[in-house]
């Protein structure tokens, strides 16, 4: 069942399909994304030439009835849905969470009513028309048992583990991601950070000490360097060659080399799947 939560500051409504106190009519917002089409037109050349296409912001209406404590349900519907505030509506199905940061156009409509029922809409405006999963966290750096029993010794001593350094990043979204990158040392350079299904690379020509995390901010296009007593700004330490590269649409198989791998920090990545709907 497919439930609706809204969120504005210390504020919060959870709608339903049914069984709920306050339901909501229909699948708010499915059937309403637009895009402007960029094309340019040339001498000579039958149509146009399509050069690309943007989303256009969201607007819809948004449905529902407040079957119980109506007095109370008509009072939290007007705070969240304050045209002065900020909000997230959070699409809830099978477990699976998808967001979308909104502001409402006016403060909302309560229409017909009975003892038993009170009719509601709002209009919506949604200035990203993008979905949001949640922050969804891998890491790239990881070990795989091989301590097993029964166990033998050798000269050589017991083999505890082997330390992987790729892994499957998989973007199950609508849109290729951004991501922010962190890099925990020890780490010796030249450190690369490589997406083998695209063939890019992000290269460092600094090392990092065990006291050192490189933070890489793909959407924002910032790199920081923390320490134990600082934050510093750290672009320096990106070779020009490098390609800060976004996580496609399907599986990313994402891999690292440095100088010296025995000696290895942790590497991971967060990132949001994007959704059209």
């Amino acid at each position: 069942m497919m439930k609706i939560k809204v969120k504005t500051d210390n504020h919060e409504l959870l709608m339903g399909e049914k069984d709920f106190e306050v339901i909501f009519l229909g699948l708010p917002g499915t059937s309403e994304i637009k895009s402007k089409v960029h094309t340019l037109k040339s001498p000579f050349v039958d149509g146009e030439i399509y050069v690309d296409n943007q989303l256009k912001p969201l607007k819809f209406k948004l449905k529902g009835i407040i079957t119980e404590n109506i007095k109370e349900n008509i009072n939290l519907l007007r705070k969240v849905f304050n045209p002065k505030k900020k909000g997230t509506l959070t699409y809830i199905e099978n477990e699976i969470e998808k967001s979308i940061e909104f502001i409402a156009n006016a403060v909302p409509k309560f229409e017909y009513s009975t003892y038993d029922y009170q009719k509601f809409s709002v209009e919506i405006y949604c200035p990203a028309p993008i979905l949001k999963s949640k922050l969804i966290k891998k890491e790239v750096t990881s070990s795989t048992g091989l301590f097993k029993f029964p166990f033998y010794t050798t000269t050589d001593g017991i083999p505890m583990g082997t330390r992987l350094s790729s892994t499957i990043v998989k973007n199950n979204g609508d849109l290729d991601v951004d991501y922010i990158l962190v890099i925990s040392g020890p780490m010796a350079a030249p450190i690369e950070i490589k997406n083998n299904t695209t063939n890019e690379i992000i290269k460092l020509r600094k090392s990092l000490t065990i006291h050192e995390k490189l933070i890489i901010d793909t959407k924002n296009k910032n790199i920081e360097l923390l320490t134990e007593t600082s934050k510093l700004r750290a672009f320096n330490y990106l070779n020009p060659d490098s390609r800060l590269f976004k996580l496609r649409v399907g599986g990313n198989e994402i891999e690292y080399t440095t100088a010296n791998e025995s000696e290895v920090g942790n590497l991971s990545i967060s990132y949001k799947e994007n959704y059209i709907w």
